[in-house]
């Protein structure tokens, strides 16, 4: 759990994006059940996907019963993001309060970047589209439409960064959010309004909120 103490320390902060800063659940559940329904596999519903989706995302698809012994997962891959980006400008909205809260942390004088398993360019469209760009001093995004997962990305921003893990902090919304802040030494704080469910975010003891718009007050809390 982060702490008073732990938050003085903090310089910047590392934003995810899906289901972090953007709503797209529905979006992903979406394209993924237009998939299944071409493969003649049962679909999903929202609670589902939330239970169990978590990376690399090849294990969840796995689950699901794609057989990439059969199939290219990279095909795949490419399959759904046409799908996610075909709906993405009608179906995908920011979450709740994401201009102001980007704007409070700003005040603060954080700085503030983004760190995202999404590939590069998509991702830098996607921040453009929702006219977010003049927040981020950085965006790091991968080189791949694979989602393999992004800890190596992570260090590799924190090493072209002018601050050590301690000053950092991510906010995200899955276990693997979580996972790239213990494993590169920022501090993290998870937020159960995306694409992982409340329970199996808690169960990393990590600082979990509700929804975007608890970090102000959290930040308040902290006397930040």
């Amino acid at each position: 759990m982060i702490n008073e103490k732990a938050m003085k320390s903090i310089k910047h902060i590392l934003w995810d994006w899906n289901g972090t800063l953007i709503n797209d659940v529905d979006l992903c559940v979406t394209a993924l059940n237009t998939l299944l329904n071409r493969r003649s596999m049962t679909n999903i519903d929202r609670a589902y996907y939330q239970k169990h989706f978590g990376f690399p995302v090849i294990g969840f698809y796995e689950k699901l019963g794609f057989n990439f012994d059969e199939e290219c997962f990279k095909t795949m891959c490419s399959e759904w993001m046409k799908e996610y980006q075909g709906g993405f400008s009608l179906e995908t909205k920011l979450q709740n309060f994401t201009h102001e809260v980007l704007s409070y942390t700003d005040s603060l004088g954080f700085k503030q970047s983004i760190l995202s398993a999404c590939e590069i360019s998509i991702l830098k469209d996607s921040i453009k589209h929702f006219r977010l760009c003049d927040y981020f001093h950085e965006v790091h995004g991968t080189t791949n439409i694979q989602a393999h997962g992004k800890t190596e990305l992570a260090l590799e921003a924190l090493k072209n960064s002018n601050y050590a893990p301690n000053e950092t902090l991510l906010f995200g919304d899955t276990v693997h959010d979580y996972e790239v802040a213990r494993d590169s030494g920022m501090h993290c704080v998870l937020i159960a309004d995306g694409h992982q469910s409340e329970a199996l975010l808690k169960s990393t003891g990590c600082t979990v909120l509700t929804t975007l718009s608890d970090v102000k007050n959290f930040l308040k809390t902290l006397n930040i």
